[in-house]
């Protein structure tokens, strides 16, 4: 039986059930949020639009009222949200523990292949260029082709190989 690569042994931790319930917490504050503001928009047209002569349908105070308790809901909305990006990051911590190591062992086997794969290539190409110097034929054209082995696959993969780096630390929020 062959043995398992690092890649192959990695176990993906589950995205916690308390993220999906603390994600519905802030989407719960943000509506409660919006629905007093709403509600003090509302108050504040009804405020304005009054006739002078007829009964009020609401006070001054009665509006001032609703917008302090907008306060009270951003307050609310900002908790709940910092409470799901914590737990999120806290996720991102472990799965970044889980990758490390084999994501660093992939990188470093696609290096050590892309050298095999140059040292292959080049072996051709030299092979290529004897048969130009002797001026012959080789029975096919690998050895003609072999340059493009490293044009096409070993310098572009050595090239993506240098675009990994290491993503900085952050708050970010991963997607749902």
């Amino acid at each position: 039986m062959a043995e398992l690569s690092p890649i192959d042994a990695v176990v993906m931790p589950r995205k916690p059930d308390r993220i999906r319930a603390l994600d519905a917490a802030a989407q719960a504050a943000h509506a409660d949020l919006e629905s007093v503001r709403a509600r003090h928009r509302e108050a504040s047209r009804q405020l304005s639009g009054q006739m002078a002569g007829q009964a009020p349908t609401i006070t001054r105070t009665e509006v001032d009222e609703i917008g302090r308790e907008i306060a009270v809901f951003e307050a609310k909305h900002a908790e709940a949200v910092a409470a799901a990006l914590d737990a999120k990051v806290a996720f991102q911590a472990e799965v970044d523990a889980a990758l490390d190591e084999p994501l660093k062992w992939l990188a470093g086997e696609l290096s050590r292949i892309l050298d095999q794969l140059d040292d292959l290539a080049g072996k051709g190409a030299c092979l290529h260029s004897n048969c130009v110097i002797v001026g012959v034929e080789a029975p096919n054209t690998m050895a003609g082709l072999s340059r493009h082995f490293i044009e096409r696959c070993v310098i572009p993969g050595r090239q993506i190989l240098g675009m990994v780096k290491d993503r900085p630390a952050r708050r970010g929020i991963l997607p749902k």
